[in-house]
Formats: C-alpha cells, structure tokens, sequence
C-alpha cells in the first residue's frame, strides 16, 4: 500500500509541477502587472520542490551510467533538435498568425483566476485550454517574439519521440534497439510533422499528446494517463474523435477478451483502469460542456442541428456535417498520398497480405490494434464533417498511419533478416528530409495543382484552389515566402513613406502586414525582417507596412467601373510585386497602374526556390488636375471624374420570402465565361468562392447584373450577358468584352434602408485634342498677366517639392519622369500654368 501511494504522489507531483511552471512562469513573464498580490504561487511552487525532493530525488544519478545507457534516446534528442531548429525562424502566419496572436493577447489578459484562464486561453472559439497551458509557459517568458513557444513545442516533440521509441520496443510491438531507433527517425521526419513544427497549431499537438497519454498507459501510471486524456480532449475537438475511436477498439478487446457470462464481461470492462480513465475524461469534456453553455463554440455553432447546415443555404459556408464527394476526395488524396505516404500504405498493405498468406502474425498488442480505431475514426469524422480541406489537420493521422505501417513492415522484413528494416527505414528517412525541403514525390505532384515559386514549385493541397495560404503547409517549403518577402523589403529599402500595391488577387494569402484585426505585422528596419506585434506597441525599430490591393483603387468585376478610388491614401511612392503562382498578367497590372504611378525598372529579388518580381512606382505629378506629361504627345485624359458613393442601413428582414427586390442585400455567388470559358479568378470575383454581398439597386454593380436580379428566387440560376466598360482597367484583356455572367442568389441577409446617393460635383474638362493645343488655344488670354507668374511660381515650387519627395535630384526627375530637358520644362510649366487659369475661369463660369 506504502508503495502505491508513493506511485500515486509521484503522478500528482508531476501534475503539480507543470501547474507550478505555469504559474511561476506567468508571475515572472513581462507582460504580467500587481504579482505581489498573488503569493500562492509560490506556495505551490515551494509545495511541489518539497515532493520532487522527498520522492523523485532519494537515489543519487550516475550521470556516466545514464549515458551510456541512453545513447539512443540522447542521439534520437539531438537529432530532433538540430534538424528542427532552423526552422524555427519565421513569424507566424495565416492560421498560425491569428493563434499566435490570441495566445499573446490571452497571456496579457491572464490574472491569476481560472474566469480568465477559461475565458482567454480557448483559442479561436476552439477548446483548446489544454494545448494553450502549455505554450503559454513558453509565451509568459518571451512574449510576442515566438521563441518561447518554440522551445516548449521543441521540448514536447523530443518527449514524445523519445516515448515512441519506447513504445515501440516494449508495449506496442517488439523493435529491438535498432530498429526502433531507425523507426523513431524515419517518425520524426515525416515532412507534415517536420514542416509543422515551427507553425503555430493546435493539431500538431494531438499527436503529441496522444503519445503521452498512450505512454501513461504503458506505464501503468493511471493518474497521468487521466491528466494526459483531458489535456487532450482541451486541446481541439477532433482529438475527441480520435479519444472515441481508440477506446471503442479497447473496449471490444476487453470486452471479448474472455468468454465468461456478459455480466462477468461488463465488470471486468468497468473494473479496467483504463475504462475508468476514459469515465473520469468524459466527466471532464461534459463539465466543460456544461460550462460553456453548448457543446459547441468554433464558428458560431453552439448547437449540435447547427453543424447539420450545409454551405448552400447560406447559413455556414463550412463547418457542417454532410456528404461531399469531392471533399472527401480531397481528404482522402491528401491522407494517402502526399509525401510519399502512399508508398509507405501500399508496402504496408502488400506485405500484410504476404504475410496473411504465410499465415504469420505480427506481434502486436491490444493499443498498438486501438491505433487502427483512432486513426480510422479520425479519417471518417473528416470525410463527413465539411471544413476547410487542410492537410495540417490530419498531423495525427498522418502520423498513426506511418507507425502502424512501420510495424507491418518491419514484421514482414523479420523473414530476410532484422536489419533489412532497420536500413529501409534510414532510407525512407533521408527520403522524407528531401520531400520537406522539396517536391520530390512523384505521386503528389501529379495529384496535386503546382504552384510556380520562381525557381521551382510548391504544391496546392486544399480544394479551395484559389486562396494560397494554409493549402501550402504540407512540408516547410511555405517558409521560403517569409524569407523571400523580407529579402525583397530590404532590397527596395522599404520606409514608412511607401506602400505596397497587391495586384489583383494577390491580397489574399500574402498577409505581408498581418490579417487584420487578427494579428498585426510590422516591418524591422534594424533586424530586416517583419515581426508580428501588439497594435499599440510604439518602437523606434517597428514601422508600419502600408499596402492597399489594386482591386480597392481600380475595382473589380462584377462591380462597376466609377473612376480610381481611394486616390488621396496613396502615397507618393510605392512598390509593386508578383509573387509568380498567382498568375497575375505583369503587363495588365502595369498597364493599369501606369494612369496613376510612373513605373521604374524591374528588379528580381531570389532566395532559394522562389522569386518575385517587383517594381518601384511614383505616384504620377498631378497640379489641379494636368501633368507635365499632358504637355507631350500623348492625349490628356479626364482631369476630374464624377464621384458618387452610396450608403444606407441594413436592417434584418422580418418577413419570410425568397423573391428579390429592389433594397434588398443578398449573397451571391458570381462567375463569368467569355466564349463559353470560365473567365478566370484574377479578372472577376474573389477567393472566397466568387461569393459576394450584393445591395439590389444601389448601382454599385454592372447595371444588368442589378436588374435581371429583381424578381428572381434565391437558389434560382441567372444568366446575364454583358458588355465591360471600354475603359475599365482591372478588367484588362476583357474590357469592351461582352460576358456571360452566372449568378446564384443564396441568402437575402437584410434590407437596405435610407440609401442615399452623394454626388461629388466637379468640372470634367473633356479634353479631345492635346493639351498642348488646349494651351495655345487661349494663350492670348494670359500672354501677359501678372497671374501666370504667381502661378508660374507655385507649378515650379510643386514640381521642385515632387522631386523630393520622390527621392530623386530635380534634373534626374526629368529626365526619368518626364524625358525632357530643363529648357523644355520652363515652356511646359508656362503652358500649365495657363490651363490652369483657364480651368479656374470655367469653374467661375459654372
């Protein structure tokens, strides 16, 4: 009895310890306010050394003899260190970011009670409480920097590597040291679980921890196991599933592991330390449900009927129970062929049927045959609840998948001889080091949609194959665009003067200043490299990253064209780039940015497998409406454009109907086909599945588009022929084109009240002829005017100012700009000055 309990006080010892390194860490982190008040902290802390002394340190170590005897596992640590390492240099983004970030804010918010531990560490709506104790012990020390994290998750893969190796020798199977030292490396380079170190997600740690609660099992510690279980089941839903399948399997063992009465059968199922475990876990999970208020939190689903939704009616878009077929087609593409994954399965599968022929039996245990219900669970859940298809959910079964293979392998090998295996799996690891720095695997690359990076590919795994940012996480290739993106900002010598233009669809994925109110990103200029910070954080080091997309100035299909917006919140000069998968026409893009930006030369910025291309822009001359470059050959465009905006109030519509009119906003999905093909994504609609919110009636859209709305049913498909605008730049090789355009009303989500319409009144001067002879044609009137010569002056001072502020000397402006001599700029800037005085003699008339 003395013995037990010693056991029991050395399982919750450990609990308390990692209680203890959460605290302390959280009283001594930075960000932390008023820590005098919260003494009990080291109360515990001082608890928890007393029994670490009296029970875990009686017997004096012989370091000498643990080393020896524990080469393997000191070789597999500094293996998993080193090769990870590396990667760890490069700020968080996409998902990664808008986690991160919470964490960061959750631990500035933490004061000490268990009302905001609940209420701050459930990241993104998830419950992830179990997954967010630990890194925050890493977040408390380094805040917003990263490498507290990191070291933490470092901490965690070695420990539950480490575990592996020992599962695999003494509990799941029967490895010998070498072969499960070989199999431990091949599992630690599976490029989905390497590549996924360093990016911030909750489903790498399923995996993670799922091996200590596996390991605790072994172990016979049940006390740890139970810790282990509910640090899982906070960790994100899926680990549920994965909880479930495991012990469904178990259970049946047990269960008919004997062939006693049914009721002999039951108490021998229940009087399982290992069933009682999983009884206490679901106490847990429904006391946390209960808690929560629903047994659901992520996406606003706080019902069980709200995940039976599907994205057609316009309630979720994702998020829901169902049967897709080309979802699940997706799921199961990533599961079993990517990086290599389909060689390991197919050996595995061929050798089981050897080895079923030959009427051998792999040694295995009752956990090592549960590791089939998880992962099956888990695939299954997958392939009917519709989300976002993201290979870095399936971390844990990607993973499973490679043990449980491993094991078939390895017995089937056992015929030839034990290191035949031992040397197949080294093979299969440096195999799998090259898949995570390269696209190496044939197989997924013909599966899978290539993505061009400039100097080599990346690969497109999701089913959205139009937004490019989770999709790239199957490896740790996605980190090169960090690199890449950094480089390119040092090179231009970015300043808070300037701005990013993202052409066209390339605003969504590259996040090179954050994810809006998600998390933020700034540029170092010391470091010349962007960091993610606090919104409010004021350093002399951190400047913000100014971008606005060429769809906010120019607009996009199936809006109507209105003239450049946002005009006055461009900046003097300006940077535009091409990352080369997003398919962008470098010379449409130019085209249409030229009636704004005077553009530099190009200049290619390459590290490693990518390249983008980019552009210095200066924001082209503009006094009271006219340039120098109006006085050339070239014709004078409009000087000022007619500007309306339109505004009203949604209010929820209260009656119960599916035909459109006019005021009401409704959700559409648009595309449209030129000659019966589908026009492609860079010219109209958006990532977000050509999913747009339409205000019928507001005159914000193509005319025809509005019209042929009015009367038609949600659900019902419209086809509308119409002709683009002749001038309607974003449209490029489309304009004056007549299109087909698709529609498919989903949901009518409001109504439109008070719209209003605001006219900017201006003077369009519809200048036909050059500007030039518009000069000369009323030169007489101010040949001699004192007026021209104040003018004179101020259209000298403006251009004197121009030239500054575009970082060039007055003469190279010229010359760059403009093309002309000093000589020939004083008789332009006379002509000016005169069409200036006419123009204000027009507008006095009006």
């Amino acid at each position: 009895m003395k013995t037990k309990l010693e056991k029991w006080i050395k399982q919750i010892t450990v609990i308390m310890f990692f209680w203890s390194l959460f605290l302390v860490s959280a009283w001594v982190s930075p960000v932390m306010e008023e820590k005098s008040r919260k003494g009990y902290v080291f109360f515990i802390w001082g608890i928890t050394i007393f029994f670490c002394v009296l029970f875990l340190g009686r017997t004096k170590p012989d370091l000498k003899k643990a080393i020896c005897e524990n080469r393997n596992p000191i070789f597999i640590s500094a293996v998993v260190i080193l090769c990870r390492i590396p990667l760890f240099d490069h700020i968080q983004r996409w998902d990664a970011g808008q986690y991160y970030y919470q964490l960061g804010t959750a631990c500035e918010k933490f004061d000490f009670s268990f009302r905001s531990f609940y209420d701050n560490f459930r990241l993104v709506a998830h419950p992830t409480l179990g997954a967010s104790f630990f890194y925050a012990m890493g977040e408390f020390l380094d805040p917003r920097e990263g490498k507290g994290v990191f070291a933490v998750i470092l901490i965690l893969t070695v420990a539950a590597l480490l575990c592996v190796y020992q599962l695999l020798q003494d509990y799941w199977t029967d490895f010998n040291e070498k072969e499960a030292l070989a199999a431990t490396l091949m599992i630690s380079f599976v490029p989905l679980f390497l590549g996924t170190c360093s990016y911030f997600n909750v489903d790498y740690l399923i995996f993670i921890f799922f091996i200590f609660f596996v390991y605790e099992e072994y172990k016979k510690r049940y006390i740890l196991m139970f810790f282990w279980l509910c640090v899982l089941l906070m960790t994100k839903e899926p680990a549920v599933i994965v909880v479930a399948g495991y012990y469904m399997v178990l259970a049946f063992k047990v269960f008919f592991a004997g062939k006693t009465a049914i009721t002999n059968r039951i108490r021998t199922l229940f009087w399982d330390s290992r069933i009682r475990v999983l009884l206490g876990g679901i106490v847990v999970y429904i006391l946390y449900a209960v808690y929560q208020g629903s047994l659901f939190a992520w996406a606003g689903q706080t019902k069980i009927a709200d995940t039976l939704k599907s994205a057609k009616n316009g309630s979720v878009k994702t998020n829901y129970f169902g049967v897709e077929w080309k979802y699940i087609l997706c799921v199961l593409k990533q599961i079993f062929s990517l990086n290599f994954t389909w060689l390991l399965v197919g050996a595995a599968v061929c050798l089981s049927l050897y080895l079923w022929r030959k009427k051998t039996k792999i040694k295995v245990n009752d956990s090592a045959i549960a590791l089939f219900g998880a992962a099956f669970a888990y695939i299954a859940f997958f392939c009917v609840y519709i989300t976002s298809a993201l290979y870095r959910y399936h971390v844990f079964t990607v993973q499973i998948i490679t043990v449980l293979s491993l094991i078939i392998i390895s017995h089937a090998l056992r015929e030839v001889d034990h290191r035949v295996s031992k040397t197949l799996f080294l093979v299969f690891a440096g195999i799998e080091i090259l898949q995570t720095g390269y696209s190496i695997d044939p197989v997924s690359n013909l599966v899978f949609k290539k993505l061009d990076t400039g100097n080599g590919f990346i690969l497109q795994t999701t089913n959205n194959e139009n937004y490019f940012g989770d999709g790239l996480v199957y490896n740790a290739q996605y980190l090169g665009l960090d690199g890449i993106l950094d480089k390119m900002f040092s090179e231009v010598g970015y300043s808070e003067k300037m701005q990013i233009i993202n052409p066209g669809t390339q605003a969504a994925g590259t996040q090179l200043n954050g994810n809006g109110e998600r998390y933020i990103v700034k540029w170092n200029r010391d470091s010349k490299k962007r960091e993610m910070t606090d919104s409010d954080e004021i350093q002399s080091d951190l400047i913000n990253i100014n971008i606005i997309g060429s769809e906010e100035i120019f607009g996009k299909l199936p809006y109507s064209y209105s003239g450049v917006k946002n005009a006055d919140n461009l900046s003097d000069k300006g940077i535009v780039y091409f990352i080369p998968y997003y398919q962008e026409d470098e010379d449409e893009k130019l085209a249409e940015l030229s009636e704004l930006y005077y553009i530099g030369e190009c200049v290619e910025i390459k590290k490693g497998q990518w390249k983008v291309r980019c552009y210095e822009l200066t924001k082209k001359d503009d006094y009271e409406g006219f340039s120098l470059n109006d006085l050339g050959d070239g014709k004078s465009k409009t000087a000022y454009d007619d500007k309306e905006t339109v505004t009203w109030n949604q209010v929820e519509m209260t009656e119960n109907r599916d035909v459109i009119q006019k005021s009401d906003i409704v959700d559409v999905t648009c595309s449209a086909f030129y000659k019966g093909k589908e026009v492609p994504i860079n010219y109209v609609g958006n990532y977000d599945n050509n999913r747009i919110t339409m205000c019928i009636g507001s005159n914000l859209y193509l005319p025809e588009l509005e019209r042929e709305m009015i009367g038609k049913r949600i659900g019902e498909q419209i086809e509308v022929n119409c002709k683009v605008p002749d001038h309607y730049p974003s449209a490029g090789k489309y304009q004056g084109k007549e299109l087909t355009f698709v529609l498919e009303p989903l949901q009518i989500v409001g109504i439109a009240e008070d719209m209003e319409t605001n006219r900017q009144e201006q003077v369009a001067l519809q200048i036909e002829s050059s500007a030039e002879e518009y000069a000369f044609r009323y030169w007489d009137i101010y040949e001699n005017d004192d007026e021209v010569s104040a003018v004179l002056n101020d259209v000298d001072n403006y251009y004197h100012t121009y030239a500054r502020k575009a970082g060039e000397s007055f003469e190279e402006m010229l010359t760059r700009y403009f093309g002309i001599s000093e000589e020939e700029y004083y008789k332009r800037i006379q002509k000016l000055s005169k069409m200036v005085l006419v123009k204000q003699e027009e507008l006095n008339e009006e």
